[in-house]
């Protein structure tokens, strides 16, 4: 195993493999949504400039989707990026366990 990679297993609660190959996919998919999302506000321009409100509220309720799906990929980012620092958790069990006694 390379010694970086030593270091980090050692201080961390999770992989940080596994957390490096979850975020690559992340990236791909921020891409995936912001192509998507472009793609949808010139469809949008596109039905203004032509009058057409019912392709608008269409793209519109389109584009709030893809919104949601942006801030719920942001949250498993967060989730991902949290590999667990050793250190950190023991100081907090070791508070914990002050305050109970």
């Amino acid at each position: 195993m390379d010694r970086d990679l030593q270091v980090l297993d050692a201080e961390y609660r999770r992989n940080p493999d596994t957390a490096m190959k979850e975020l690559g996919k992340l990236l791909s998919k921020y891409d995936a949504i912001d192509a998507r999302q472009k793609e949808l506000e010139a469809q949008l321009e596109r039905a203004k400039e032509k009058g057409r409100s019912d392709k608008e509220s269409s793209l519109q309720k389109k584009l709030e989707e893809l919104t949601k799906e942006k801030e719920e990929a942001f949250a498993l980012e967060a989730k991902v990026r949290d590999l667990g620092l050793l250190r950190e958790l023991e100081r907090q069990k070791a508070e914990d366990e002050a305050d109970r006694g």
